[in-house]
């Protein structure tokens, strides 16, 4: 398998600016050919699009209004971002999209910020997100993978993942406390 990460920008949290920045974002035809070029090497090819933020996904949050409006935003840029990448997907052959991420957190059912406050999140976030999957399955047949941090001990899995055909699972830190780890260890 190859995962490639094309980018959207968030240039404005508020009022919300997202989308491909051209010399910033790939578009398109750049990563139309980058999963050509995975297909020829007869690998399987994963579409895992990225956001990109002027400093830091938490600072985003943190600095976003939240409001009613504002969420409708949101979720409306998000569908956007994710059927955009669907119909990339769709067109060029690859075999996964990816939706999700380490940084969707606070969007989520319950969603909470970075530290660890209620975001504000909609009431029907579980029914938006549904909608979403399933727009994105009508522009997309193959597989469409969850990503979610993998976070000891306190893993949250939103209930809207039994939509979706399995979890792309982020793990991040180290795998030992030691500078030189063992085989058992690793």
């Amino acid at each position: 398998w190859v995962i490639v990460t094309p980018t959207w920008t968030y240039s404005s949290a508020n009022p919300i600016i997202f989308g491909a920045r051209p010399g910033a974002d790939p578009l398109w035809t750049d990563t139309a050919n980058m999963v050509a070029q995975g297909r020829a090497l007869n690998l399987s090819v994963g579409i895992f699009p990225q956001p990109r933020f002027p400093a830091s996904a938490a600072d985003f949050w943190r600095n976003a209004p939240r409001d009613p409006t504002w969420w409708q935003i949101w979720f409306d840029n998000y569908r956007a971002f994710a059927v955009h990448y669907a119909d990339l997907a769709s067109q060029t052959g690859a075999q996964a999209l990816i939706l999700g991420g380490d940084w969707i957190g606070p969007a989520l059912p319950n969603g909470t910020l970075f530290d660890g406050n209620q975001s504000g999140v909609p009431s029907d976030a579980e029914t938006r997100w549904l909608a979403i999957l399933n727009e994105v399955r009508a522009h997309f047949r193959g597989q469409i993978l969850w990503a979610m941090p993998y976070t000891a001990p306190n893993l949250v899995t939103p209930t809207f993942i039994t939509q979706t055909d399995g979890v792309y699972l982020l793990i991040s830190g180290n795998l030992s406390g030691n500078l030189i780890p063992s085989k058992p260890e690793m």
